[in-house]
């Protein structure tokens, strides 16, 4: 009796724990890392806000912005974050969740990190939302990798995410019983937070809206027309100004605007180019124009600007 339960152990499996199946290959969860992320704005303070560049990889990442305001990249974009913003990122998904290196206060975040590997090491790639459904078994809901959660969401991922981070795994190949449930319990909160009862609709982002605020960071001349730019990410326009205003706080077109005055300002204060040309390089359709718009902004003349600019009392 003794030797055959001897031989039982040795032929035994790995538990099928939070394993899936997926065109003939079965992968299995592995947690990589999590964390509680802390950074510091003082200049004196031991940690800083990272310069990395973004960077993707063939993992999962949940992060919950718990403290702070600022802004950090995802999906080539520059997005801003405030606590209660919830970022779930596939294989594959640039990124990059430190905040941006001019935060003036301090930021923490929670991440936790995993991917689901095969007996052969092959990460498997599906998109967040389609492993959600592969485990429920169920079609994939609409997905919002980036949303600032309501309360009543907040107060149910935070536990969850906690309890996750808690458990200080590495690199497990599967989580044992004792870890299972806590893992199956942030997945299932996750999923759930797709319904729209957990929904702060005033504050989603999606890709669409990503989409259209990367167009703007790179329309330097303003020949971005708004109903043209909601028609290619599939919004109204109504809909798309409401949208992109509870997202980023300004409209679409004060946010460009902005955006080719700040470019306006480099140009006036590090070359030559004379204020018509300048007007003209940042869209605004003739100095006088660009001059009031300017002055009403930063409450001086471009020109004084530049003179104030070069004297180095800005």
């Amino acid at each position: 009796m003794e030797n055959n339960i001897i031989n039982m152990n040795k032929n035994a499996i790995a538990p099928q724990l939070l394993s899936l199946s997926v065109k003939g290959r079965r992968y299995h969860f592995r947690h990589l890392f999590s964390s509680v992320e802390q950074w510091e704005a003082s200049a004196s303070a031991r940690r800083k806000p990272p310069a990395r560049k973004e960077h993707s990889h063939s993992v999962y990442h949940v992060v919950l912005y718990t403290k702070g305001r600022g802004n950090f990249n995802i999906g080539g974009s520059s997005v801003p974050f405030q606590s209660g913003l919830l970022a779930i990122t596939s294989p594959g998904d640039p990124h990059q969740f430190g905040p941006h290196a001019d935060c003036d206060e301090p930021v923490e975040y929670r991440n936790f990190t995993f991917d689901m590997i095969s007996a052969e090491g092959k990460a498997l790639t599906l998109p967040f939302q389609k492993l959600l459904s592969e485990y429920e078994g169920v079609p994939p809901h609409d997905f919002l990798p980036v949303r600032l959660l309501s309360p009543q969401a907040f107060q149910e991922i935070l536990p969850a995410l906690n309890a996750s981070i808690g458990l200080h795994l590495e690199h497990e190949a599967f989580p044992s019983f004792a870890a299972a449930p806590a893992i199956i319990r942030l997945l299932s909160v996750l999923s759930s937070l797709q319904q729209a009862k957990f929904l702060n609709g005033t504050s989603v982002l999606d890709e669409r809206l990503l989409k259209a605020k990367a167009i703007l960071e790179s329309d330097v001349k303003g020949k971005a027309e708004i109903g043209i730019l909601a028609k290619s990410v599939g919004l109204s326009p109504a809909h798309f100004m409401r949208a992109f205003k509870a997202a980023f706080g300004d409209s679409p077109i004060r946010f460009g605007r902005l955006l080719r005055l700040k470019h306006a300002r480099e140009l006036l204060s590090m070359t030559d180019i004379p204020i018509k040309g300048i007007a003209s390089e940042t869209g605004f359709c003739d100095e006088f124009h660009f001059a009031n718009v300017f002055r009403r902004e930063y409450g001086m003349a471009p020109s004084a600007f530049r003179r104030t600019a070069r004297e180095g009392r800005l």
